[in-house]
């Protein structure tokens, strides 16, 4: 797990626990995949008059 915390500060407070967390490469897909669609979104706008 990679994670940072702000400069001198010692712990950690979890608001609600989850069981699975999505490896790294889980997360680069899908941040990719949520990219293109709003691109295309993005897009589709520009395009209506």
């Amino acid at each position: 797990m990679k994670y940072t915390l702000p400069e001198g500060q010692k712990q950690i407070f979890v608001s609600k626990y989850v069981p699975y967390l999505p490896t790294e490469d889980e997360l680069k897909t899908e941040l990719l995949r949520e990219k293109e669609l709003v691109e295309m979104e993005f897009s589709l706008k520009k395009d209506i008059p």
